[in-house]
């Protein structure tokens, strides 16, 4: 997925799951990071 194409509609498509893992592991007295590395020409 070309990265223009994940900011426009990947990142909602992630937004519910990420906010039940965010919360799971706050319950836990965890934090959950993410890390998304974008590459040059990266398709």
């Amino acid at each position: 997925m070309y990265t223009k194409d994940f900011v426009e509609s990947g990142l909602v498509q992630l937004d519910k799951g990420m906010e039940e893992r965010i919360k799971a592991a706050s319950l836990k007295g965890n934090v959950l990071h993410y890390v998304r590395l974008i590459a040059q020409g990266a398709k």
